[in-house]
Formats: structure tokens, sequence, C-alpha cells
């Protein structure tokens, strides 16, 4: 049982350690500005496809 819930938890933080190892569906989205409507750099949104 210990190893299950080990296997499970370590499962989760390798697939939210970075954003290209990411092994949880998700969506990514750009965030733009309001004056010239150009993506910022380095600015995304992520939302996971669990919680919809």
């Amino acid at each position: 049982m210990k190893r299950i819930i080990f296997l499970i938890i370590s499962l989760l933080l390798v697939g939210c350690y970075e954003a290209k190892y990411l092994s949880i569906p998700y969506i990514k989205g750009n965030l733009y500005s309001k004056e010239d409507n150009k993506p910022i750099a380095g600015a995304a949104i992520y939302k996971s496809l669990f919680i919809v």
C-alpha cells in the first residue's frame, strides 16, 4: 500500500515539476496586452482539464 501511495505522489510531483515535462492534460493560453493586443512575453495560463 505504501508503494502505491509513493508511486502516485511521485507521478504527481514529476507531472507538475516543469511545464515542458507536464504529464497531466492541460490547455495553455497566452496573456495579451490591452494597449497593443500583443502577447506578453513569458506569461502563460495553464488550465487543468481535470478541473473542468
